[in-house]
């Protein structure tokens, strides 16, 4: 008697959450009894096509609609309904001043019926829309949003976003999707806002971004900074995204130079001078001949993988790095645990000169070999580590300064292969 009980209780209130859930169409709330006419309730709003609701499948189906009409503030669906399936049929045309989709739901799916041509949505901007204005909205956290099988031109005309997420714990899924996604005016030269923002990243089934031929390459999500970014820049966000059917994503390593996201398309030069570059295949950093002057908040080279990772340098490289003092503020960070992180030069020349509030901060083991490094830092340390970990000098001079205690700290030891401490006196 007592599972019979739990389980009634259980359904009804289950029941009474699914009920309490909504569904409007152009500020028209759908419930069962006019389900399956919600064109007869907007019907005055509609051009052509029609509009109609299946609760007990939560399919929203748009089927050749025509809509140029004024919808006086808000979107044109808003829900919280998890599951929502909203589907176009045919052609689909919809120019509205404001929202296409304002969501409070953790799931929803928007999808046609594969490639034909449909020209989904249109908007534009007027003066009473707010700051977060976008074609589609979430506001639910951990939310997912699925577009699939279907050619979609989503556009805001006045630099605001096509999509746009509240919660930065939102994925957004594009499956087998063609089109356009476009968050400012025809006119603008750089977008004010990315079309695409404050998600937690973008999932790609057959179909990709497309590779454009303006000098930036392509573009891609990047996820620290969630925003579209031209993928050569790294960070200059960008107001127009071409999705394109069957394409692959670009590929994104777990590391920054400077403000930099490296994928694919910058890793072979990734100052623009072609002195620093990324090799994929052996997942180290190449530094030749370079002269950097960085003034951000973080690390000039910031990798948060976890395989084994070297920054290799060839000639005389100097790098001053002289930002806002932030303790996160260093030439070179590690950031997972128990990771290996080598520092390599090619021989007994000057290698490196740094200048940085800290010089290198990791959390595995560190090597530094075959190579001149004078390490100067700003803060009362210049080196740190993690103390399950040693750090191992091979072959190499280091010269290695700060502002007050000890140079090199919070390592479990110092181990020496070809070279020794020469000053001062050294007692771990």
């Amino acid at each position: 008697m007592r599972q019979k009980l739990i389980l009634f209780l259980s359904c009804f209130l289950i029941f009474a959450f699914q009920a309490n859930a909504e569904l409007k169409v152009y500020g028209e709330t759908v419930n069962e009894s006019s389900s399956s006419t919600v064109t007869g309730i907007i019907s005055s709003r509609l051009t052509s096509g029609s509009i109609s609701y299946y609760p007990g499948t939560k399919r929203l189906i748009f089927s050749n609609v025509v809509l140029d009409k004024d919808l006086s503030g808000g979107a044109l669906i808003e829900t919280d309904i998890s599951g929502l399936s909203i589907e176009f049929v045919g052609t689909n045309s919809i120019k509205i001043p404001y929202m296409f989709l304002d969501s409070e739901s953790d799931k929803i799916t928007i999808k046609g019926q594969g490639h034909t041509y449909t020209k989904l949505l249109f908007l534009r901007k007027d003066s009473n829309t707010s700051e977060d204005c976008a074609g589609i909205r979430t506001r639910c956290p951990n939310a997912d949003i699925t577009i699939k099988s279907i050619y979609i031109e989503l556009r805001t005309e006045v630099g605001r976003h096509s999509i746009f997420s509240n919660n930065i714990s939102t994925t957004l899924t594009l499956d087998g999707v063609e089109g356009m996604f476009m968050g400012l005016s025809m006119g603008s030269v750089e977008p004010t806002y990315s079309t695409i923002t404050g998600l937690k990243d973008i999932v790609f089934t057959n179909c990709a971004f497309e590779e454009i031929n303006d000098g930036s390459d392509g573009i891609f999500y990047d996820d620290d900074i969630r925003q579209l970014c031209y993928a050569k820049s790294g960070s200059l966000k960008t107001g127009v995204a071409y999705v394109v059917y069957g394409g692959t994503p670009i590929a994104r390593y777990p590391l920054r130079y400077k403000d930099k996201r490296v994928n694919a398309f910058n890793a072979g030069d990734l100052n623009g001078k072609g002195t620093v570059s990324y090799d994929a295949s052996n997942n180290r950093i190449l530094v030749s001949l370079d002269a950097i002057e960085y003034f951000g908040n973080y690390a000039v080279i910031d990798y948060y993988g976890t395989d084994a990772f070297t920054v290799k340098f060839s000639g005389y490289n100097r790098f001053y790095n002289g930002g806002s003092n932030s303790a996160y503020e260093c030439f070179l960070r590690s950031r997972k645990v128990g990771v290996p992180c080598t520092i390599s030069g090619d021989g007994e020349n000057d290698t490196l000169r740094v200048q940085s509030y800290r010089l290198i901060n990791v959390y595995g083991p560190l090597y530094i070999k075959n190579g001149t490094y004078h390490l100067t830092g700003f803060a009362e340390k210049t080196i740190t580590g993690k103390s399950d970990y040693y750090i191992n000098v091979t072959d190499a001079n280091l010269y290695a300064s700060c502002g007050s205690t000890g140079p090199i700290s919070e390592f479990k030891g110092l181990n020496l292969s070809g070279c020794a401490v020469s000053y001062p006196y050294f007692d771990w």
